[in-house]
């Protein structure tokens, strides 16, 4: 009878070791997506209006639909580098922070980044910029950008 209870006390530390050891695996899951999220997070810049986002500076309104659209880009396994944002001794828009150049390194992963802002760009409020530049987007909001995209034309065409 003794063993019998040695039996159950061991059986009990098992089942304790086990609950622990899934608890602690899903506290390390959620530090890892802290510190993803903390690679995104923003900064407020010296900039009035600005936040840094993936090391970029661009307008604080900017901000919350492109992380809606960097989250959705990522769930089709497409991420959303942002290369340019605000530029100090640039154009009037280019000082805005609204506008932005997404990209990659690799010329094939610009196409699928292209491809995707084309679909669903515009469901965050980003519209192509130019025609010759496939990877500048300007920030309208949401209701401007489906106009445009409802028009089928850049934000340069639009404007006139």
């Amino acid at each position: 009878m003794t063993n019998c209870r040695y039996e159950r006390i061991m059986m009990i530390a098992i089942i304790v070791g086990v609950i622990g050891i899934l608890g602690f695996s899903e506290y390390c899951i959620a530090q890892k997506e802290d510190k993803k999220d903390s690679y995104t997070s923003e900064t407020v810049s010296k900039q009035e209006g600005m936040v840094t986002y993936q090391n970029v500076m661009v307008a604080k309104e900017v901000l919350t639909d492109l992380k809606k659209m960097s989250k959705c880009a990522g769930r089709d396994h497409i991420e959303l580098l942002v290369q340019k944002g605000y530029q100090e001794s640039g154009t009037d828009e280019e000082k805005s922070g609204l506008l932005i150049r997404f990209g990659s390194q690799e010329v094939e992963q610009n196409q699928v980044i292209q491809a995707w802002l084309e679909q669903h760009g515009w469901q965050y409020g980003f519209v192509q910029f130019q025609q010759e530049d496939y990877l500048l987007y300007r920030y309208t909001g949401r209701d401007i950008a489906k106009t445009i995209h409802e028009a089928n034309v850049t934000f340069s065409e639009y404007l006139k």
